[in-house]
């Protein structure tokens, strides 16, 4: 396999998965839902890792799926593009970054060995994976 398909075939969970975290925290940071969301909510802050971690894991190439190492160290990148791009656009204070940098790793690393560990077979996307990522995006919202 080439460098290229291998590097393209990596990152593709990654633009969904920023995506989401993206939408997560702008609502989590607006002003008129400031009495139901925040950035410092359990919902936020342990929830959303989770969620990337799944998303991540699921929308990568099948055989990458079935590795480990990816599932723990991919979801670590999802993580750092959006704490450096929180710190870029002024988000939220740096220190705050940090300090939840390694919860946020943590956390993502458990969410794609959660559910990459209830796939009955990763190589093939069924409706009941699909139902368990939703489970794993919605409840920080909900």
């Amino acid at each position: 396999m080439n460098k290229s398909k291998v590097v393209l075939s990596t990152l593709s969970g990654l633009p969904i998965a920023l995506v989401y975290a993206l939408i997560v925290r702008l609502t989590f940071a607006s002003k008129d839902y400031s009495f139901l969301f925040g950035t410092m909510t359990c919902g936020f802050l342990f929830l959303v890792p989770l969620a990337i971690g799944a998303l991540t894991i699921r929308l990568a190439p099948n055989e990458y799926r079935k590795s480990t190492t990816y599932a723990i160290f991919m979801p670590w990148v999802s993580i750092i593009i959006v704490a450096i791009g929180s710190i870029v656009l002024a988000l939220e204070a740096t220190i705050c970054i940090l300090m939840a940098l390694p919860i946020f790793l943590f956390l993502s690393s458990l969410g794609d060995l959660l559910f990459r560990g209830k796939e009955s077979n990763p190589a093939k996307p069924s409706a009941p994976q699909n139902t368990l990522l939703a489970l794993f995006c919605l409840p920080p919202i909900l």
